[in-house]
Formats: C-alpha cells, sequence, structure tokens
C-alpha cells in the first residue's frame, strides 16, 4: 500500500528592504551665511531618538570631520521626523569667549557638508535606506534685520484659487515662516519655494476682492537668526507702525486684490 506524504517547506520572509531615508535638508541653497543657525533633517518616517549625533557629521572640504561646531541636542518634532540641528551659537555670537578660542562654525568662503550615515535607525529600528549628504558654500555672514516692507507680493486674481506669493530678499528659516505667516481670515496651505526665498499660499475658498492682511509672527527669523525689526546681534526691537494693529507679537503687510 502507497502512502502519500506532503512535506512542507517554510521559507522565511524576505526582509523588506529599509523604506525610509532623508528627504530634504535645509537650508536648500547652495549658498550658507557664515553665521547661520540650524539646519533641518526632514525624514519619510518617524526616526528612533537617542545618539543622533554618531550619525551625523560635518566635514571639511577634504572630508575630514569638525569637532564641536554642532550642538549634541537633539531637538525633534513631535512626530520625529524632523530634526533641529544646532550650531554651537556661541561660536556665532560676536565677542563671546568660546567663539574666540575654537573658532566659528563656519568659515567664510569654504566649503562644508552634512553627512548623515544610513546606519541610523528609525522608529522601526532599522537602517536608514541609504545615507546622505548636503554640501554647501559658506558666504558673507548676514546681520541685517527682516524688513516685511521689503517683501515683494504677488497677488492673485479675484474668483480663483491662485496662489498668493510673497518673495522674501533672502531666506528664511524654513521651519518657522511655515507657521510665522498667514492671511487674515482665509483659510488654506502654504509651502515654501525658492530655496526658501517664496511663500506660496494657496486658499481653500476663492480669493475676494479688496484689502487684505499678512499677518506675520515677531519670532520669524532668517537662517542667521535675525529677526523682524532685530539683528541677531542686537537686543533691541523696532516699532510697529501705528493704527489699526495686529496681534501682539504680531507684524501686519497690507495687499490689495484688484477687482477683474
Amino acid at each position: 500500500m502507497k502512502i502519500a506524504c506532503t512535506a512542507w517547506v517554510l521559507l522565511a520572509a524576505a526582509s523588506a528592504a529599509p523604506a525610509t531615508r532623508v528627504e530634504r535638508i535645509y537650508p536648500s541653497a547652495d549658498n550658507i551665511p557664515s553665521n547661520a543657525l540650524r539646519m533641518y533633517l526632514c525624514f519619510s518616517a518617524a526616526m528612533r531618538p537617542g545618539g543622533a549625533f554618531t550619525h551625523i557629521h560635518l566635514l571639511d572640504e577634504k572630508g575630514a570631520e569638525i569637532r564641536h561646531a554642532l550642538l549634541e541636542e537633539e531637538v525633534w518634532d513631535r512626530d520625529t521626523a524632523r530634526l533641529t540641528v544646532l550650531f554651537d551659537p556661541a561660536r556665532i555670537k560676536r565677542g563671546e569667549a568660546s567663539r574666540l578660542e575654537p573658532g566659528p562654525n563656519l568659515v567664510e568662503g569654504h566649503s562644508y557638508t552634512l553627512a548623515i550615515d544610513r546606519d541610523w535607525k528609525d522608529a522601526a529600528g532599522e537602517n536608514l535606506a541609504e545615507g546622505s549628504r548636503k554640501s554647501f558654500h559658506v558666504v558673507q555672514a548676514d546681520h541685517v534685520s527682516l524688513e516685511p516692507s521689503t517683501w515683494h507680493i504677488t497677488t492673485p486674481k479675484p474668483g480663483t484659487r491662485d496662489a498668493l506669493l510673497v518673495d522674501f530678499p533672502k531666506p528664511l528659516d524654513y521651519a518657522l515662516v511655515l507657521r510665522s505667516l498667514s492671511v487674515k481670515g482665509v483659510s488654506g496651505a502654504a509651502t515654501l519655494d525658492r530655496g526658501e526665498t517664496e511663500w506660496r499660499f494657496v486658499p481653500n475658498s476663492p480669493w475676494k476682492s479688496g484689502d487684505n492682511r499678512l499677518w506675520v509672527d515677531r519670532g520669524l527669523e532668517d537662517v542667521a537668526g535675525n529677526r523682524i525689526y532685530r539683528p541677531f546681534e542686537s537686543n533691541t526691537h523696532g516699532a510697529i507702525a501705528t493704527g489699526d494693529r495686529p496681534p501682539a507679537g504680531t507684524v501686519e503687510v497690507r495687499f490689495h486684490i484688484d477687482p477683474q
């Protein structure tokens, strides 16, 4: 008598390829002022906090790592998908002892690379899909405060949901600008373009003709920490124009949408 036998072979499921990656590094521009305060690493998924600075390296033009230029303090957003990388501010602000001894973080006229290791773990414990590098050239330090009156506003046509464009004369801080600008009474979505020099706002409903107000939080900074009416190196504040004032801590920029 023949006995039928069935053999079951269990094959281990192939491990999924790592999926998390560094999507963007800000500032996105190729030129960065020598007194830049911070950079942002934006990941495609949540990361595992702790030990981040064993995987982040600031390299000079010869590929040698620059020690003690970065503050080893992990500042994550609430989704742990964006890490703020801080340059040591005491080595940026003029006259501070720690700047005079080891020297500034970034030297004008030189180029640097921020390198991210592939073996950095995401929240699931997997390595990044690949390492990442952001190379940039360092230009003259920026000690000029922000002046909203110098911003160029391109207004949309009424009855459309075309973007309102606000162009800045220099790059602004990526994370701060996205939460610092709003249009009074208008809900919508904002994005940044052109190396963080252009704010694009698309309303949820069509624009109406008439006067409008752009509200700007005074906490807004450029990449060197200069604020509205106040350079990073100064403790003085400018004054808001008198009249119908926006909420405290906010500067108002008016614009008009002409009827068709």
